[in-house]
Formats: C-alpha cells, structure tokens, sequence
C-alpha cells in the first residue's frame, strides 16, 4: 500500500521532470526552415556547458525517473492473476492509448494543414506529408514502426504500452530471474548496445527496476538517508558529464551520473513536503503534466523557428536567452491552455489526458 507521503513525492515530481523533457527537446542551438538552417555553427563554452548542464544532464534523468514511477506503480500491490492482468490492460487503453492515438493522429493533421498554406510552409524542411506518405507510411507514424511516431515524444508512451503488455514475462523473469535479467539488461545499457529496438533498454531497465521494487516491497525512497553524501558525488559527475559531452569517454560518465541523478532527485521530492506553498503549486501544476507533455512539441519546435526567424542568433548569448526564454513560454501557455480546457470542456480535456 502506498502511503500518503510517498503518493505525494510521486505527484510532485511529475511536473519537474515533464519540465525538464521540454528542455531536453530546447537543447539544439540552431532550428531547419525551407531556406535552410538558423543559428550558430559553434557556440561558446559557457553555452554549451550550461545547454549540456540543463538538457543532457539533470533533464536526462526525466524519462528513467518516469519509467521506474510507472513500473512501481503498475506491480504495486498486486496479486498477479488474469483478471488483475485484464483490469488493468482495460484501464491503460484508456491513460495510455486513447491519448497517444489522439495527439499522434492530431499532428498529422496539423502539418498537413501548415504545409498547405504557403505563409507556413516555409517552416518545414522536409517534403509534404501527402506527397511522401503512403497509408502504411501514416500507420507508421501513428504507432511509431520503425521509426519514432510523429509526435516524437510518444516513444515513452509506446514502449510504455509494450511493457504493459509485456508486464506477465517482466513479473515471472524479475520473480524468478532478477540477478541474470537486471544484469544482462544494465549491460545492454550501459554500453549502449540495442539487440532491440522496442521497447528500449532503457524503458526495459528502469520500469523493471520499479517493477522489482514494488514486487518486493521496497521504498523507492530507501536511499534518503543518503541523500547528503550522494549529492556530493551526483553534482561533480554532472559537472564532468558537462564538460566533456561529446567526448568518446562521455557516455560511460553520464550514465554513472543517471543512476545517482535519479535517486538524488526522488530524495530531493522530500523536501518539497517540508513547504506548504511549494507543494501546493506542484499539487495543482501536476495535473497539467500530461498536457504539456503531449502538446510541448510541436509547440516548442513552432516556438524556436519563429523566434530564431525573428530573431536570428548572432552571438552565443542570444541563444542562450532563447534557450531558455522560448522552453518557458511554450510551458507556460501549455498549461494555462490545460486549466482554461479543463473549465470550458472537461471530459473532453480528461479524455484526451488518459483521466488524468
């Protein structure tokens, strides 16, 4: 049973971390329009260190932080039989798929409509949909086959979806197998090596590491007690992995930097029940997470082309103020659309959200 403190921090968390996806997206300092690219072919060193701070460091431990959520509370609690298997296929149809259909079929139909209009084409580099789709090309692009789906940030809804499905083998193996199954599968992700393409490994190795610990009934917030000494050795990691991003030795730093980064994070959402006000807002902004999730992109790549048209960087400053400046705005509109949605349609807006 999950207790009301842990069901907090679960809450609390989700709006950071779908904050911190929007960023990972902002990362590029430079955007593809029809005429070509806009921005700069090398930025400073301030920028970059402070782009690979925020969007490929602390931002990165988002998705992990999102899958081990999910899997914990999938397998919390249960007692695994096929009904229980059955209710909640039934109940993720609705959270899960409705949603992802929805936004995926929504965005095709909103870059064919921008692609016939000659005031917005000019902000697509690539041919028009219907020029180059065929009808397995647009199935394709909705269920993410070979390829991302067309509203690229999906892909955890996806693999999510699968490991859903998947979740009968994931209890037997994680039961029966953790040792040989967490192994094998932390291997296949530290060295970034894919035997498969979906799920990801690291969808498989973070909800299952959720999964585990529901399983055996162990807080995902066993390492507070920690929290002081990992801080210490989480933030010169993440200083390091920013450094040297890009650096063939990069990898093997960052995903160090992920593990501590994720526990150091679930230790920091115990703090924020220590300030009513602050868990207030992240109680209220928490509703608006999947909203922002599925409608940040294409709202942010729309956002940084009309800026960096409007406003084409010059110096590495520039980019840096639209780093942060275009992210902000786009999540401020998003969720204010979400409130104003949620009071003039609310089924609507719940549907669409997955009941959220």
């Amino acid at each position: 049973m999950l207790d009301k403190s842990s069901s907090l921090r679960f809450t609390v968390a989700r709006f950071p971390l779908i904050v911190g996806v929007v960023f990972i997206h902002a990362y590029s300092n430079s955007v593809c329009i029809a005429s070509g690219a806009i921005g700069l072919n090398k930025a400073s060193a301030l920028d970059e260190f402070v782009r690979n701070l925020i969007s490929q460091g602390i931002a990165r431990t988002a998705v992990p932080l999102f899958f081990i959520m999910s899997g914990f509370l999938f397998f919390l609690d249960v007692e695994w039989k096929p009904r229980i298997y059955l209710s909640k296929i039934r109940k993720r149809t609705r959270s899960l798929l409705f949603p992802y259909l929805f936004w995926n079929v929504l965005l095709i139909l909103v870059m064919i409509t921008a692609q016939s209009f000659k005031s917005t084409q000019i902000f697509f580099s690539g041919k028009r949909i219907w020029d180059s789709f065929s009808f397995f090309d647009y199935c394709k692009a909705v269920f993410g086959i070979q390829r991302d789906p067309i509203s690229y940030q999906f892909w955890f809804i996806r693999d999510l979806m699968i490991l859903v499905l998947l979740s009968p083998v994931i209890h037997f193996v994680i039961t029966k197998l953790p040792l040989y199954f967490f192994a094998a599968i932390f291997f296949c992700w530290y060295l970034n090596i894919h035997p498969f393409r979906i799920p990801a490994v690291e969808a498989m190795l973070f909800f299952g590491l959720g999964s585990y610990a529901a399983v055996r009934e162990r807080s995902l917030f066993a390492w507070d007690r920690y929290g002081a000494i990992l801080c210490l050795v989480y933030i010169p990691l993440l200083i390091l992995d920013a450094l040297s991003y890009a650096k063939p030795f990069n990898p093997y730093i960052h995903d160090v930097g992920i593990l501590f980064g994720v526990i150091v994070i679930l230790r920091g959402t115990g703090f924020v029940l220590k300030s009513q006000k602050v868990l207030r807002l992240l109680l209220i902004l928490s509703k608006a997470s999947f909203f922002v999730f599925a409608v940040h992109e294409p709202l942010l790549t729309i956002g940084r082309k009309l800026t960096f048209r409007a406003f084409p960087p010059q110096t590495s400053c520039t980019v840096l103020i639209l780093y942060f400046c275009v992210p902000i705005t786009v999540i401020s509109i998003s969720t204010g659309s979400y409130f104003m949605l949620s009071k003039i349609v609310p089924k609507f807006t719940a549907l669409i959200t997955g009941g959220r």
